[in-house]
Protein backbone atom coordinates (compact mmCIF):
# COMPACT_ATOMS: atom_id res chain seq x y z
CA UNK A 1 0.00 0.00 0.00
CA UNK A 2 1.65 3.51 -0.71
CA UNK A 3 1.76 6.24 1.60
CA UNK A 4 -0.99 8.21 0.19
CA UNK A 5 -3.25 4.54 0.21
CA UNK A 6 -1.89 4.61 3.70
CA UNK A 7 -2.82 8.17 5.37
CA UNK A 8 -5.99 7.98 3.50
CA UNK A 9 -7.54 4.81 5.48
CA UNK A 10 -5.77 6.19 8.53
CA UNK A 11 -8.40 9.45 8.26
CA UNK A 12 -10.71 7.31 7.79
CA UNK A 13 -10.16 4.95 10.19
CA UNK A 14 -10.12 8.05 12.97
CA UNK A 15 -13.66 9.43 11.61
CA UNK A 16 -15.38 6.16 12.59
CA UNK A 17 -17.51 6.34 15.65
CA UNK A 18 -16.49 3.30 17.01
CA UNK A 19 -12.59 3.72 16.72
CA UNK A 20 -12.24 6.61 19.34
CA UNK A 21 -14.19 8.91 21.66
CA UNK A 22 -15.40 11.85 20.23
CA UNK A 23 -13.15 13.92 22.37
CA UNK A 24 -10.09 11.57 21.57
CA UNK A 25 -10.67 11.65 18.11
CA UNK A 26 -11.10 15.81 17.79
CA UNK A 27 -7.67 15.83 19.56
CA UNK A 28 -6.03 13.33 17.44
CA UNK A 29 -7.75 14.63 14.46
CA UNK A 30 -6.27 18.40 15.12
CA UNK A 31 -3.00 17.17 16.26
CA UNK A 32 -2.56 15.53 12.91
CA UNK A 33 -3.87 18.50 10.58
CA UNK A 34 -0.46 19.89 10.26
CA UNK A 35 0.91 17.45 8.92
CA UNK A 36 -2.60 16.41 6.71
CA UNK A 37 -2.15 20.09 5.34
CA UNK A 38 1.65 19.40 3.97
CA UNK A 39 0.60 15.97 2.68
CA UNK A 40 -2.27 17.95 0.42
CA UNK A 41 -0.12 20.71 -0.56
CA UNK A 42 3.53 18.83 -2.13
CA UNK A 43 1.62 15.41 -2.75
CA UNK A 44 -2.00 14.88 -3.70
CA UNK A 45 -2.97 18.31 -4.87
CA UNK A 46 -0.10 18.43 -7.49
CA UNK A 47 -1.16 15.66 -8.88
CA UNK A 48 -5.23 15.69 -8.79
CA UNK A 49 -4.61 19.24 -9.86
CA UNK A 50 -3.86 17.54 -13.35
CA UNK A 51 -7.11 16.80 -14.04
CA UNK A 52 -9.24 18.66 -12.15
CA UNK A 53 -10.96 22.23 -11.96
CA UNK A 54 -8.49 24.29 -9.61
CA UNK A 55 -10.43 25.82 -6.97
CA UNK A 56 -9.73 29.53 -6.39
CA UNK A 57 -12.13 30.73 -3.91
CA UNK A 58 -14.62 28.25 -1.78
CA UNK A 59 -16.85 29.56 0.99
CA UNK A 60 -20.24 29.76 2.76
CA UNK A 61 -20.56 33.27 4.12
CA UNK A 62 -24.23 33.22 5.18
CA UNK A 63 -24.72 30.32 6.83
CA UNK A 64 -26.38 28.22 3.61
CA UNK A 65 -25.10 29.61 0.47
CA UNK A 66 -21.85 27.76 -1.02
CA UNK A 67 -20.01 30.36 -3.22
CA UNK A 68 -17.30 28.60 -5.57
CA UNK A 69 -14.81 29.91 -8.53
CA UNK A 70 -12.71 27.90 -9.88
CA UNK A 71 -10.22 27.24 -12.98
CA UNK A 72 -10.80 24.39 -15.62
CA UNK A 73 -7.95 21.91 -16.26
CA UNK A 74 -6.06 22.02 -19.59
CA UNK A 75 -7.41 19.38 -20.90
CA UNK A 76 -11.03 20.98 -21.14
CA UNK A 77 -11.39 21.95 -25.07
CA UNK A 78 -13.07 24.41 -26.91
CA UNK A 79 -17.23 24.45 -27.13
CA UNK A 80 -18.01 24.41 -23.75
CA UNK A 81 -18.74 28.01 -23.06
CA UNK A 82 -22.28 28.79 -23.37
CA UNK A 83 -23.54 25.29 -22.74
CA UNK A 84 -25.58 23.91 -20.00
CA UNK A 85 -23.19 23.03 -17.44
CA UNK A 86 -24.15 21.30 -13.91
CA UNK A 87 -22.60 21.09 -10.74
CA UNK A 88 -23.77 17.79 -8.74
CA UNK A 89 -23.99 17.65 -4.90
CA UNK A 90 -23.64 13.59 -4.19
CA UNK A 91 -23.36 11.52 -1.19
CA UNK A 92 -24.34 7.50 -0.70
CA UNK A 93 -26.81 7.70 -3.50
CA UNK A 94 -28.31 10.42 -3.47
CA UNK A 95 -28.12 13.53 -6.17
CA UNK A 96 -28.35 17.40 -6.55
CA UNK A 97 -28.11 19.21 -9.80
CA UNK A 98 -27.73 22.95 -9.41
CA UNK A 99 -26.61 24.96 -12.81
CA UNK A 100 -23.19 27.01 -12.89
CA UNK A 101 -21.77 29.40 -15.59
CA UNK A 102 -18.79 28.86 -17.51
CA UNK A 103 -17.08 31.19 -19.49
CA UNK A 104 -13.61 33.00 -19.89
CA UNK A 105 -11.78 34.87 -18.08
CA UNK A 106 -9.31 38.12 -18.75
CA UNK A 107 -6.41 35.80 -19.26
CA UNK A 108 -8.57 33.63 -21.74
CA UNK A 109 -8.95 30.66 -19.39
CA UNK A 110 -11.92 28.69 -19.10
CA UNK A 111 -13.30 29.27 -15.80
CA UNK A 112 -16.83 28.57 -13.60
CA UNK A 113 -18.89 30.17 -11.19
CA UNK A 114 -21.70 28.58 -9.09
CA UNK A 115 -23.94 29.40 -6.21
CA UNK A 116 -25.48 26.50 -4.11
CA UNK A 117 -28.52 27.62 -1.93
CA UNK A 118 -28.40 24.93 0.63
CA UNK A 119 -31.56 23.64 2.91
CA UNK A 120 -35.01 22.35 1.49
CA UNK A 121 -36.43 24.89 4.17
CA UNK A 122 -35.10 27.57 1.57
CA UNK A 123 -36.19 26.01 -1.32
CA UNK A 124 -32.28 24.94 -1.82
CA UNK A 125 -30.10 21.62 -1.85
CA UNK A 126 -31.66 18.96 0.63
CA UNK A 127 -28.34 18.22 1.99
CA UNK A 128 -28.45 16.48 5.18
CA UNK A 129 -25.53 16.12 7.62
CA UNK A 130 -22.53 14.53 6.63
CA UNK A 131 -19.84 15.09 3.53
CA UNK A 132 -21.00 15.63 0.17
CA UNK A 133 -18.93 15.09 -3.13
CA UNK A 134 -19.17 18.29 -5.74
CA UNK A 135 -18.11 17.85 -9.15
CA UNK A 136 -18.61 20.00 -12.47
CA UNK A 137 -20.24 18.25 -15.41
CA UNK A 138 -19.88 19.51 -18.76
CA UNK A 139 -21.35 18.94 -22.07
CA UNK A 140 -19.58 19.85 -25.28
CA UNK A 141 -19.30 18.76 -28.69
CA UNK A 142 -18.25 15.33 -27.83
CA UNK A 143 -20.60 14.76 -25.38
CA UNK A 144 -20.37 14.92 -21.66
CA UNK A 145 -17.83 15.35 -19.12
CA UNK A 146 -16.61 14.78 -14.89
CA UNK A 147 -14.36 16.99 -13.74
CA UNK A 148 -13.57 17.07 -9.84
CA UNK A 149 -12.76 20.29 -7.71
CA UNK A 150 -9.50 20.32 -6.25
CA UNK A 151 -8.87 22.80 -3.56
CA UNK A 152 -5.22 23.39 -2.60
CA UNK A 153 -5.99 25.85 0.81
CA UNK A 154 -9.33 26.33 2.35
CA UNK A 155 -10.49 30.22 2.14
CA UNK A 156 -8.86 32.24 5.06
CA UNK A 157 -11.22 34.81 7.27
CA UNK A 158 -10.47 38.04 5.91
CA UNK A 159 -10.20 41.21 8.12
CA UNK A 160 -13.45 44.37 9.11
CA UNK A 161 -16.09 44.13 11.08
CA UNK A 162 -17.94 41.21 9.83
CA UNK A 163 -17.01 37.21 9.50
CA UNK A 164 -18.31 34.26 7.37
CA UNK A 165 -21.01 32.91 9.72
CA UNK A 166 -20.77 28.86 10.01
CA UNK A 167 -24.64 28.37 10.82
CA UNK A 168 -27.28 29.20 9.23
CA UNK A 169 -29.87 31.51 11.04
CA UNK A 170 -32.82 29.73 9.42
CA UNK A 171 -32.42 26.13 10.72
CA UNK A 172 -29.51 26.00 12.69
CA UNK A 173 -27.75 23.67 10.45
CA UNK A 174 -23.58 24.09 9.74
CA UNK A 175 -22.17 24.27 6.66
CA UNK A 176 -18.77 24.36 5.36
CA UNK A 177 -16.37 23.44 2.70
CA UNK A 178 -13.50 21.44 3.26
CA UNK A 179 -11.28 18.95 1.64
CA UNK A 180 -10.52 15.02 1.41
CA UNK A 181 -7.23 13.88 2.66
CA UNK A 182 -6.34 14.06 -1.58
CA UNK A 183 -7.17 17.15 -1.91
CA UNK A 184 -10.59 17.34 -3.10
CA UNK A 185 -13.21 19.91 -2.23
CA UNK A 186 -16.26 18.40 -0.69
CA UNK A 187 -19.16 20.09 1.11
CA UNK A 188 -19.03 19.20 4.88
CA UNK A 189 -22.85 19.60 6.66
CA UNK A 190 -23.38 19.07 10.43
CA UNK A 191 -26.73 18.79 12.63
CA UNK A 192 -27.69 21.89 14.57
CA UNK A 193 -26.05 22.67 17.39
CA UNK A 194 -28.07 23.19 20.32
CA UNK A 195 -28.34 27.38 20.96
CA UNK A 196 -31.27 29.49 22.59
CA UNK A 197 -30.81 33.07 19.98
CA UNK A 198 -32.34 35.99 21.82
CA UNK A 199 -35.18 37.71 18.80
CA UNK A 200 -36.20 40.54 20.82
CA UNK A 201 -35.16 42.46 23.73
CA UNK A 202 -37.77 45.00 25.88
CA UNK A 203 -36.38 47.04 28.49
CA UNK A 204 -39.55 48.92 30.54
CA UNK A 205 -39.06 50.63 33.95
CA UNK A 206 -40.97 48.44 35.62
CA UNK A 207 -39.51 45.14 33.98
CA UNK A 208 -38.07 43.98 31.38
CA UNK A 209 -38.94 40.59 28.49
CA UNK A 210 -36.70 38.70 26.13
CA UNK A 211 -38.04 36.29 23.41
CA UNK A 212 -35.59 33.61 21.92
CA UNK A 213 -35.47 31.02 19.72
CA UNK A 214 -34.50 27.31 19.95
CA UNK A 215 -32.65 25.74 17.63
CA UNK A 216 -30.92 22.23 17.22
CA UNK A 217 -33.23 20.69 19.57
CA UNK A 218 -37.36 18.63 19.65
CA UNK A 219 -37.39 19.67 23.12
CA UNK A 220 -40.82 22.54 23.30
CA UNK A 221 -41.11 23.26 26.75
CA UNK A 222 -38.39 25.50 28.11
CA UNK A 223 -37.33 27.62 31.31
CA UNK A 224 -34.91 30.13 31.85
CA UNK A 225 -32.72 30.01 34.50
CA UNK A 226 -30.51 33.67 35.66
CA UNK A 227 -27.78 32.95 37.01
CA UNK A 228 -25.50 35.29 39.03
CA UNK A 229 -22.48 34.12 41.10
CA UNK A 230 -24.05 32.02 43.51
CA UNK A 231 -27.55 32.95 43.09
CA UNK A 232 -29.55 31.13 40.80
CA UNK A 233 -33.27 32.25 39.82
CA UNK A 234 -35.74 30.09 37.26
CA UNK A 235 -38.54 31.65 35.34
CA UNK A 236 -41.02 29.64 32.93
CA UNK A 237 -40.91 30.64 29.32
CA UNK A 238 -43.99 31.27 27.36
CA UNK A 239 -44.77 30.73 24.08
CA UNK A 240 -45.20 33.40 21.40
CA UNK A 241 -45.68 31.15 18.34
CA UNK A 242 -43.84 30.46 15.35
CA UNK A 243 -40.91 29.10 17.64
CA UNK A 244 -40.32 31.67 19.80
CA UNK A 245 -40.41 31.96 23.49
CA UNK A 246 -40.77 34.76 26.15
CA UNK A 247 -39.74 35.32 29.79
CA UNK A 248 -39.77 37.99 31.68
CA UNK A 249 -36.83 38.71 34.24
CA UNK A 250 -37.70 38.49 37.66
CA UNK A 251 -36.44 42.06 38.36
CA UNK A 252 -37.36 42.65 42.36
CA UNK A 253 -35.58 39.03 43.10
CA UNK A 254 -32.29 40.80 41.18
CA UNK A 255 -31.76 43.33 42.90
CA UNK A 256 -27.84 43.25 43.46
CA UNK A 257 -26.98 42.31 47.07
CA UNK A 258 -23.26 44.09 46.16
CA UNK A 259 -22.78 47.12 44.30
CA UNK A 260 -23.09 45.48 40.91
CA UNK A 261 -24.08 42.06 39.53
CA UNK A 262 -24.08 39.96 36.34
CA UNK A 263 -26.99 37.96 35.57
CA UNK A 264 -26.42 35.36 32.79
CA UNK A 265 -29.74 33.56 31.31
CA UNK A 266 -29.62 30.46 30.24
CA UNK A 267 -32.32 27.55 28.64
CA UNK A 268 -33.16 24.74 30.63
CA UNK A 269 -35.46 22.20 29.34
CA UNK A 270 -38.08 21.19 32.02
CA UNK A 271 -38.15 17.25 31.64
CA UNK A 272 -34.22 17.71 32.11
CA UNK A 273 -31.15 17.98 29.79
CA UNK A 274 -28.04 20.66 29.71
CA UNK A 275 -28.77 23.81 29.81
CA UNK A 276 -27.98 26.72 27.29
CA UNK A 277 -27.16 29.52 27.12
CA UNK A 278 -29.34 32.82 26.00
CA UNK A 279 -27.31 35.22 22.94
CA UNK A 280 -26.87 36.17 19.55
CA UNK A 281 -24.72 34.09 17.71
CA UNK A 282 -26.64 33.30 14.56
CA UNK A 283 -24.87 36.36 12.49
CA UNK A 284 -21.81 37.99 10.54
CA UNK A 285 -20.52 40.16 13.24
CA UNK A 286 -17.10 40.18 14.49
CA UNK A 287 -17.89 42.54 17.96
CA UNK A 288 -21.55 41.55 19.30
CA UNK A 289 -20.56 43.41 22.18
CA UNK A 290 -19.82 46.79 20.29
CA UNK A 291 -22.53 46.38 17.67
CA UNK A 292 -25.19 44.86 19.28
CA UNK A 293 -25.18 47.56 21.93
CA UNK A 294 -28.60 47.78 24.02
CA UNK A 295 -29.35 51.06 26.08
CA UNK A 296 -29.62 51.10 30.34
CA UNK A 297 -32.55 52.06 32.09
CA UNK A 298 -33.20 53.03 35.41
CA UNK A 299 -35.81 50.68 37.03
CA UNK A 300 -38.19 50.99 40.49
CA UNK A 301 -38.47 47.33 41.92
CA UNK A 302 -39.49 48.05 45.37
CA UNK A 303 -40.09 50.91 47.98
CA UNK A 304 -36.78 52.57 48.54
CA UNK A 305 -35.03 50.24 45.80
CA UNK A 306 -33.60 51.61 42.66
CA UNK A 307 -31.28 49.77 40.20
CA UNK A 308 -29.34 50.98 36.90
CA UNK A 309 -30.14 47.61 34.32
CA UNK A 310 -27.63 47.11 31.56
CA UNK A 311 -28.29 44.43 28.81
CA UNK A 312 -24.96 43.70 26.44
CA UNK A 313 -23.58 40.58 24.71
CA UNK A 314 -20.35 39.65 25.77
CA UNK A 315 -17.69 38.79 23.02
CA UNK A 316 -18.81 35.62 23.35
CA UNK A 317 -22.26 36.27 21.75
CA UNK A 318 -23.88 35.59 24.93
CA UNK A 319 -26.73 37.74 27.01
CA UNK A 320 -25.74 39.55 29.86
CA UNK A 321 -27.39 41.65 32.39
CA UNK A 322 -25.62 43.89 34.82
CA UNK A 323 -27.91 45.43 37.66
CA UNK A 324 -26.53 47.88 39.66
CA UNK A 325 -27.42 49.80 42.99
CA UNK A 326 -27.42 53.48 42.75
CA UNK A 327 -26.29 55.49 44.99
CA UNK A 328 -27.06 58.62 44.39
CA UNK A 329 -30.64 57.42 45.13
CA UNK A 330 -29.85 55.73 48.93
CA UNK A 331 -28.00 60.00 48.88
CA UNK A 332 -31.59 60.98 47.94
CA UNK A 333 -33.53 58.82 50.64
CA UNK A 334 -31.08 60.12 53.99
Amino acid sequence: MSSKSRATAAVKHLRKPSALPRAARRKLIAALAPARARLIAKVCYPVRSRWSATVRYAAVLDGHTLSLHAVLPPGVREGVEGRAAQLTVSRRGKRHRVPVRVYRDRDSRLVMDATVLLGSDLDGVPVRPGRWRLTLVLRGPRGRKRIPLALAVPATPYGGPTRPMTTCPRTGMRHRAGRTVTGRLRLVCATPAAQAEVARTELRYTGADVEFRVLGTRRSRWEVEFASGGRSLTRRAAHLGDGVLRVSLPVEEMFPRRPKEHWTLYARPLKGGPRVALGRRLHDVRNPLRVFAIRHIVMAVGEGRIMRVQPRYTNAGTLRFTCEQMPEMHEVRR
